[in-house]
């Protein structure tokens, strides 16, 4: 990540205070079944995959770009199945 943001002459931001979840957690619109119910080890491969999506957003001049990371990780033996991008950019009005 820090090659592709020297690359492109991205430079962070100020950092906010972090709540730690993105949605009112007292009042959810939808909860997941607990399917793996906090057994993270799988006998075999491709039995228990796990992701998570993070943003990465930076402007130039009004146009806003936004990059997410998805990297899906087997449980198995701990490695990175698949890592994915997926690249926007929108102008602001």
């Amino acid at each position: 990540m820090l090659r592709i943001c020297r690359k492109r002459d991205i430079k962070s931001t100020i950092k906010y205070a972090n709540n730690g979840c993105t949605r009112n957690s007292n009042n959810p619109q939808y909860i997941a079944e607990n399917l793996l119910n906090r057994e993270f080890h799988a006998d075999k491969p491709n039995e228990k995959w796990l992701t998570d999506v993070t943003e990465f957003k930076w402007y130039e001049g009004i146009e806003v770009h936004k990059v997410y990371l998805s990297a899906i990780l087997d449980l198995y033996d701990r490695r990175i199945v698949w890592p994915t991008w997926l690249e926007i950019g929108m102008t602001i009005h």
